[in-house]
């Protein structure tokens, strides 16, 4: 089985990407995913200051190394048992002149126009706009079961996805391709998964907002706010939600030639990422916080009784502007920017 969401880079290029376990803002729970200098924010997120949590020093500090050296970083997105990932349902209005848009647990039993799972699980949720052309016949305009459906992120307002098709399932293009929406999306992206409702319930009527073309001419779009739909379920990790994140990272088919904890100091994300360097013999490096006093810094190396050659630890008192701006000056880790070091020296 080949998972299309972490495809596999360019044979020979794996030595010029870093692996990590982190808090983002945005990102797949159900495996890891690859991103780059080019993608990672619309990916993981824009980053909160470290003033909010601790935390957020990861999201910093892989942004950095990204700009640094590193070709790409292999991410598995921390989450608890308590992340949920709701549906977001559109429907059409009770008078059918818009299209109300709402997250629900499960699926809806009664009419909807379409329900969209976002496997990216972004944490300030994301628009959706849709849009039908004026159908008519014999001179009048009627209902149309081809729409389309765009995703739009609500940070930077950037079209994500968009796909036009029909609500019928037996709907074929001017080509004779399968034009039934669902399959369409399936065939685009694993990040999306969409339902429809029996072809009778699912079409937009000319009475719709977001049915053929204003007085100006252009295509009328219904819009709507940021629609939140998933919840991390707090930070509060535990062993199992460690393990999960080192048995993904073994298993990734993206190759990385390093792993960093990037700023973390739990002793239990630590030593379960210093099993995965073993396990894929790779080096990890460590990073201890800068605010530790040299007697301190001796006091948590010796608390982790880690004594392994593919471990190295760095420690970087230093107080230093953010790399990227968005937090005050402060303690940095290094171990994802030694790491981009690394992978650039290996690019060449």
């Amino acid at each position: 089985t080949v998972d299309a969401s972490e495809k596999s880079i360019l044979s020979g290029v794996a030595d010029q990407n870093f692996a990590v376990a982190m808090r983002c803002l945005r990102g797949r729970i159900d495996g890891v995913f690859k991103v780059n200098r080019n993608d990672y924010l619309k990916k993981t997120g824009y980053g909160e200051p470290m003033s909010i949590s601790a935390l957020n020093e990861a999201h910093t500090l892989v942004h950095e190394a990204l700009l640094s050296g590193a070709r790409e970083a292999v991410v598995y997105r921390l989450v608890t048992s308590a992340a949920k990932n709701k549906y977001v349902v559109a429907k059409l209005s009770s008078d059918l002149t818009n299209i109300d848009f709402t997250a629900e647990d499960q699926l809806p039993t009664s009419t909807y126009l379409f329900a969209l799972k976002h496997h990216e699980c972004f944490n300030d949720g994301i628009k959706i706009r849709v849009h039908a052309n004026a159908k008519t016949v014999a001179g009048v305009n009627v209902e149309n079961r081809v729409f389309t459906i765009r995703i739009v992120d609500p940070k930077t307002d950037e079209k994500l996805y968009e796909f036009t098709g029909s609500s019928d399932m037996t709907a074929v293009d001017d080509y004779g391709n399968d034009f039934y929406l669902p399959n369409i999306v399936s065939a685009r992206t694993e990040n999306l998964e969409l339902t429809v409702p029996p072809v009778a319930d699912s079409r937009i009527p000319p009475t719709n907002a977001a049915y053929g073309l204003d007085s100006n001419g252009f295509e009328k779009w219904v819009k709507s706010s940021p629609i939140i739909y998933f919840t991390e379920g707090g930070t509060g990790y535990t062993t199992s939600d460690y393990i999960k994140a080192r048995t993904a990272l073994s298993d990734s088919a993206v190759g990385y030639n390093r792993i960093v904890t990037a700023g973390s100091q739990a002793p239990a994300l630590i030593l379960q990422m210093a099993n995965l360097a073993y396990e894929v013999n790779k080096p990890l490096d460590v990073d201890v916080s800068g605010k530790l006093t040299k007697d301190e810094v001796i006091a948590f190396y010796a608390s982790l009784n880690i004594d392994s050659e593919y471990v190295n630890f760095y420690w970087h008192p230093v107080v230093a502007d953010c790399p990227l701006g968005i937090n005050k000056r402060d303690y940095f880790g290094t171990s994802a920017l030694h790491a981009a070091y690394t992978c650039a020296r290996n690019a060449q």
